[in-house]
């Protein structure tokens, strides 16, 4: 994985690479940085490439296009007005040392000045290239998690949605108000999503009908494979799902990295066949009825 921006300011000709001047951040050796404007593929495989270019107020109505080796590989996003974005997402197969860069076609184009996401942006930490952003998501989701078990532990509602989640029929029958536990289910499950939605954005400007998609099954995984009883038992599960995937994915070569989901997905069911309430669920649980 590579990330690289500019800091605008600069008008870009017809036919020209769009620069990108700051220090990029990489990850892995499957593709390197050969200059401010090219990049080079070190491994054959699939790649995919997302950009996002804003524009300068003032600014020719041009397009952009991703190119291998001089060819373009996928449609041109044009600029409808100025000051808006260019933003598109790429797919495509490439072998060992083609070359890769985002062009602009059609007419000239003025890039607005700034970062163009400064909690995007990567600094040194001991050595190692880390985004704000990745600190910015562990922070929330410990903050968050934090927030949810408080919840969970020492407020009524709280009390009653752990009850609730145990055996709901019997929770109605001792008196727990079975509305106000679904609404504030939602409710928190909307705010929550939304959180996410915002860090995932910042992360990948890009967005499309199937977005998170992908990290949404993943997630339901962890939870499942955790078990869904305890909320620690849950978080658990999701870590373990990531570091799973992290560990598989730098096991497989570049061009088997499209079957890392169907190699989690296989040891997401072994785990279930062996422990079906979950690998983190208390000795002697048992699965339970949930709806």
């Amino acid at each position: 994985m590579l990330f690289d921006w500019n800091t605008g300011g600069i008008t870009i000709g017809i036919n020209s690479p769009v620069p990108f001047n700051q220090a990029a951040f990489l990850v892995g050796t499957a593709i390197s940085k050969t200059n401010n404007t090219t990049f080079t593929v070190n491994s054959t495989g699939v790649y995919r490439v997302t950009y996002s270019v804003r524009t300068a107020a003032v600014s020719a109505l041009g397009s952009t296009q991703v190119r291998v080796n001089g060819v373009g590989v996928g449609p041109s996003a044009t600029l409808i007005g100025a000051g808006a974005s260019l933003t598109d997402m790429i797919t495509f197969p490439a072998n060992a040392a083609d070359t890769i860069q985002v062009v602009v076609g059609g007419l000239s184009l003025t890039l607005a000045t700034g970062d163009n996401a400064t909690i995007n942006q990567a600094f040194s930490l001991g050595g190692l290239d880390v985004r704000r952003i990745t600190l910015i998501t562990i922070v929330v989701a410990l903050l968050a998690l934090g927030a949810l078990a408080l919840l969970l532990a020492r407020t009524r509602i709280g009390l009653q949605m752990r009850a609730a989640a145990i055996d709901f029929r019997t929770a109605r029958l001792l008196g727990v108000r079975a509305n106000a536990v679904i609404s504030v289910a939602v409710l928190l499950s909307g705010l929550l999503a939304a959180l996410v939605a915002v860090i995932l954005t910042v992360q990948q400007p890009f967005v499309s009908p199937d977005f998170a998609l992908k990290d949404t099954i993943v997630v339901l995984v962890g939870v499942v494979v955790g078990g869904m009883n305890r909320l620690w038992t849950a978080t658990l599960g999701g870590f373990a799902i990531g570091f799973a995937s992290g560990v598989i994915y730098g096991a497989l070569p570049t061009d088997k990295t499209a079957y890392l989901p169907s190699v989690l997905f296989a040891l997401v069911i072994v785990v279930l066949l062996v422990r079906p309430a979950g690998l983190f669920a208390p000795r002697g649980t048992s699965t339970v009825e949930r709806v």
